[in-house]
């Protein structure tokens, strides 16, 4: 199956059109338009002629056009325009506009300008009586976006302007969503700057525009030659410009008919669901005041980013506006339109464009409508979503012959109906292979409750205060002293799929379970199994074969697994809960770190941005079984060599990545730490992806968190983000007096260990250089 672009607001294609305009120019007339030659001639001309297109799509003259590199720097130039020819005049916009109007307000806010926020009704549409009501005398802009990006929702722009001329405000819209899906005339909506973006109108990605109403001279972003006038400092994209005013063309003269051909197709669309899904589904904004092409649908409790990585090999679509895609909390757009959280988590941003056909629409419907049928419908998002974590008892997943199946009354039928019920009818998008990473949201130990989040919770709970409880609250392992010679370790773990075959996936989940015990110094004795599983979305093989994973895993290290428990959950999640031993006075703790100690790390860093170059499509056969080996590679060896060396503290790097787990050992042990960090072994493509911004959001956070801690000297951004790379199945981090013996002797033994850093006094501050 082909896949079906419904996402054109997040970007277009380049029209056939516009790439042929380009071409001349792309192999030849490479002119710098300033140039006072024949060549430069020519490119002069071609530039003139694209600022003539794009103002005459929007009824404006061609010297009010300034061009840019797209909608983002055509908002900052007038928002940060203005304000400097208005110093500490106040600003008023609303919650649903662009990030690049939001960001750039409150940068202004804090440079002292005042900042409101206007209203929107539930339609997303700000009234004309809340501006008014908003103006004071010290306003000197307003900024509304003419089409909302995410439900297309068109504000009454010529009302609003004329209320803040009243007022003696200028007015500016971003309307990089409108222009080419509507009429935009400057004129009739009597704007003093509008913002046009080339990749939303079929044009090259790069380059926009900005139209400045004649007479209103803003201070250029940036100091350079005279190129625009004076306004823009920089060479000009010949080709880019080219193609944008191609597009501009194109879009005028084929108007009318791309509002009938997107209109018809976005009605058909949300006709087809509406008859599939009845009152599972809701159309959000207005439903006349709208961009034809545009349509925002809610799927309540369902996880939208879940449903699209399931149908995104069939279905390119949004779960909200690209720009903060990885985003998983509510849209601020849907959020500030009133929508119920349980709604606005399902929500799907479909666009279609000229290319899109009715069977296409048909196609799209139906698998929508198959794949959010088999989706559990329970309000999902009261609560957190599920996510290891460090103190709770997740109540764990789904239907096995060897589990005690546990099922949601309210989601799923009785636990014997669920283990006897048939597979649910199979449509054709379900044909093609298991691939587990589809159906879910998350990755591995990335999908982890925030830092800072859970320090906040365990700060509140009660601290247990049993003799025979040795480490408990705030870990995710307990220790329980039995006698003088034996403490049973207890840990629990579990994640969501890292890879998308199930087998993989059970074997990875088990080696990162173990892992736990092994970093206290522990032997494994057994485990039980801990799984949700989506019941109707996948079929019963898939868990089998992620149980059959995890045994054979499990049981390469002697560690039997004895049963487990089961919950019908929205997306597969797989651990375990392990059972250890340890003589007690021998059990690795984070605590005991002493100056001097040096640092051993015995596995690489990077499995977190190579599982999300793997999701993304961006890895290849061979990185993909580089990726899958050292997964499945589990901390048996290295635990069993460490026991013969002294270990003053030791954890596992696991969801909060390297920095993150050392700096626990730290704050724990009272000392500090010195990295070296091209002593630190990183996983091949690791770093080059990184650079290529390839990082999933949990490293990010980890970053953040931790970047107040941290001291980096020489040491790029990606190096950073690897650092605090949210690892699944990660190694072991040994703090040991005979870090030296003991990484030759782990090398010995096979294990890629490095001697990474030492410990020395402080307070659990980290310097990486």
């Amino acid at each position: 199956m082909a896949l079906i672009y419904l996402d054109h607001n997040a970007t277009t294609p380049i029209d056939p059109e516009v790439a042929e305009a380009m071409l001349p120019y792309l192999y030849g007339g490479f002119g710098n338009p300033s140039s006072a030659h024949p060549l430069g001639f020519e490119a002069r001309a071609a530039v003139a002629q694209a600022r003539a297109a794009v103002a005459k799509l929007l009824n404006a003259q061609s010297g009010e056009i300034l061009f840019t590199s797209g909608g983002t720097e055509s908002d900052n130039h007038a928002l940060r325009g203005v304000a400097a020819l208005r110093p500490g005049c106040a600003i008023l916009t609303c919650a649903i506009e662009h990030p690049a109007v939001l960001n750039t307000c409150q940068r202004l806010a804090r440079q002292g300008h005042r900042v409101e926020l206007v209203a929107v009704d539930h339609e997303g549409r700000v009234h004309p009586e809340a501006l008014e009501a908003a103006m004071r005398p010290d306003v000197g802009l307003v900024s509304v976006m003419l089409a909302n990006n995410e439900v297309g929702t068109i504000q009454p722009i010529a009302a609003l302007a004329e209320i803040a001329h009243r007022h003696g405000a200028l007015f500016h819209t971003d309307a990089a969503q409108a222009v080419g899906k509507i009429p935009v005339d400057v004129e009739a909506l009597g704007v003093d700057l509008l913002t046009v973006a080339g990749h939303k109108l079929y044009a090259p990605k790069g380059v926009g525009a900005l139209y400045i109403r004649d007479g209103l001279a803003l201070p250029p972003l940036m100091e350079g030659a005279g190129h625009e006038g004076g306004r823009r400092a920089g060479t000009e994209s010949v080709l880019l410009l080219v193609g944008l005013g191609a597009a501009a063309a194109v879009a005028r003269r084929r108007l009318d008919e791309d509002m009938a051909h997107s209109r018809a197709l976005r009605d058909r669309l949300e006709a087809g669901l509406k008859d599939r899904l009845g009152a599972r589904l809701r159309i959000n904004g207005a439903l006349e005041a709208r961009l034809p092409n545009t349509s925002s649908v809610s799927l309540r409790g369902v996880a939208s980013d879940t449903l699209l990585a399931e149908i995104g090999h069939h279905l390119a679509a949004s779960a909200g506006a690209a720009c903060h895609a990885d985003d998983v909390a509510p849209s601020p757009v849907l959020t500030a339109m009133g929508l119920a959280v349980e709604w606005a988590m399902g929500t799907l941003r479909l666009s279609v464009g000229r290319g899109n056909t009715a069977a296409e629409i048909d196609a799209a419907v139906e698998i929508i409508a198959s794949t959010q049928r088999r989706a559990p419908q329970a309000p999902v998002f009261k609560a957190a979503a599920p996510a290891p974590s460090a103190i709770l008892t997740a109540a764990a997943p789904a239907p096995s012959a060897i589990l005690t199946a546990t099922t949601p009354a309210q989601a799923a039928p009785a636990p014997e109906t669920a283990k006897s019920a048939p597979a649910a009818p199979r449509s054709t998008l379900e044909a093609a292979p298991i691939q587990l990473t589809r159906y879910t949201h998350g990755l591995g130990c990335a999908c982890k409750l925030r830092p800072q989040d859970l320090e906040r919770v365990l700060a509140r709970l009660p601290i247990p205060t049993q003799p025979e409880l040795t480490q408990g609250l705030g870990d995710d392992a307990a220790i329980w002293q039995l006698d003088a010679a034996t403490a049973l370790v207890l840990t629990a773990d579990f994640f969501t799929p890292i890879l998308d075959d199930p087998h993989d996936f059970g074997a990875v989940a088990a080696a990162n379970a173990l892992s736990d015990v092994y970093a206290m110094g522990a032997r494994p004795l057994c485990a039980l199994n801990l799984v949700g599983f989506p019941v109707g979305r996948l079929p019963l093989s898939a868990l089998e074969a992620i149980l059959a994973g995890a045994a054979a895993a499990a049981g390469g290290v002697g560690v039997p697994l004895v049963g487990g428990h089961t919950i019908d959950s929205p997306e597969p999640l797989f651990g375990l809960a392990v059972l250890g031993q340890v003589h007690p006075d021998r059990v690795w703790r984070k605590a005991g770190a002493r100056p001097g100690d040096g640092i051993v790390l015995t596995k690489p860093l990077g499995t977190g941005v190579l599982s999300t170059a793997l999701k993304q499509g961006q890895l290849d056969k061979a990185g993909a079984a580089r990726l899958t080996a050292q997964l499945k590679q589990i901390n048996h060896a290295a635990a069993a060599i460490a026991g013969g060396f002294q270990i003053n503290a030791a954890t596992d790097i696991t969801g909060f990545g390297l920095l993150g787990h050392l700096r626990e050992a730290l704050i724990a042990s009272a000392v500090a730490a010195r990295i070296e960090v091209s002593a630190v072994p990183l996983m091949l493509g690791a770093l080059a992806l990184a650079e290529a911004g390839v990082i999933p959001g949990g490293t990010r956070q980890n970053l953040e968190h931790v970047r107040p801690h941290v001291t980096f000297k020489g040491v790029v951004e990606p190096l950073r983000h690897l650092l605090a790379d949210a690892q699944t199945s990660g190694g072991l981090l040994l703090i040991s007096p005979h870090a030296a013996a003991l990484t030759r002797a782990l090398r010995a033994g096979g294990v890629e260990a490095a001697l990474i850093g030492q410990i020395h006094e402080g307070a659990g501050e980290i310097e990486v250089r």
